[in-house]
C-alpha cells in the first residue's frame, strides 16, 4: 500500500488495498503495479498507475472491476473504508448470492462451527 511506502500512519484500509491487488491479479491475469525494477513498482503503487480493468479484462463486469480498483485508491480515505463494505459491495456486485452466506460457508468449511474460547457466539458468520 502507498501508505506504508511513504511513511503515512497505517490502518486496515493497507489490507484491502492489498486485497485490491491479488483480485485484479486474479481477474485480470496480471499485476495491476508493473516495473523494470522494484522502484519503478513502487513509484506506480505511489503514483496510482496501472491500467483500467475495463482495458486489460473487459469480460470481466463493470460493477466488479469498479469495486476492486476501489481497493487500489492510493488515497486511503478515498478506497473501502473497510471489509464490511467491500461485502455490501460484492454482494450487488452477485445478487443472486449472499456474500455473507458464501463467506460463511468457507469459514465453516476450513473451520468448523465449533466457537473458539473467547469468542462471543453472537459475533459467529451466520448465512442470511
Amino acid at each position: 500500500p502507498p501508505e506504508q511506502m511513504t511513511s503515512t500512519d497505517i490502518d486496515g484500509r493497507v489490507d484491502l488495498f492489498s486485497l485490491g491487488v491479488l483480485m485484479y491479479e486474479a481477474l485480470a491475469g496480471r499485476r495491476p503495479f508493473i516495473g523494470a525494477h522494484d522502484v519503478m513498482v513502487m513509484s506506480a503503487i505511489i503514483g496510482g498507475e496501472y491500467p483500467p480493468m475495463s482495458e486489460v479484462a473487459p469480460d470481466v463486469p463493470k460493477a466488479l472491476a469498479a469495486t476492486v480498483e476501489a481497493l487500489l485508491h492510493t488515497d486511503r480515505d478515498a478506497r473501502l473504508p473497510d471489509a464490511a463494505a467491500l461485502i455490501d459491495r460484492l454482494a450487488e456486485v452477485v445478487p443472486d448470492h449472499s456474500a455473507k452466506s458464501e463467506l460463511a460457508k468457507l469459514v465453516r468449511a476450513a473451520y468448523g462451527d465449533e466457537v473458539h474460547e473467547g469468542v462471543e457466539s453472537d459475533t459467529r458468520l451466520q448465512e442470511s
